[in-house]
């Protein structure tokens, strides 16, 4: 991803492997499992083995630091990368203490 693009976001995102599953809201149907690859406190990008589709809206469930926090999402991209696509979503709505959660994330570890 290029530097000026890094640049345009509103929120800092950085590498985060965290399990998730997604859902779509209006197709139950249709529902995912996978890992976050980055995070933000605005949204996270996960691998996917299908296109979701550019607009649509999702719930996610996201395992962070032994909790699993809920968060209704809507993906802003989608991109191939080899067999899988990576797909970026935003947050619309998530509950302040579990927004705090993650947060911590982005707290800096006590030195030893």
């Amino acid at each position: 991803m290029s530097d000026a693009y890094e640049q345009q976001r509103r929120f800092p995102r950085i590498p985060s492997e965290n399990p998730v599953f997604v859902k779509k809201l209006d197709d139950e149907n249709v529902g995912a499992f996978s890992k976050t690859r980055e995070v933000g406190l605005g949204g996270c990008m996960f691998a996917n083995d299908e296109v979701i589709g550019p607009g649509s809206v999702l719930m996610m469930f996201i395992s962070v630091q032994g909790r699993v926090l809920e968060a209704k999402v809507r993906v802003v991209y989608e991109r191939p990368k080899g067999d899988k696509f990576e797909v970026g979503v935003e947050f619309l709505e998530m509950d302040p203490v579990e927004r705090n959660v993650l947060e911590r994330l982005f707290e800096p570890e006590p030195a030893p």
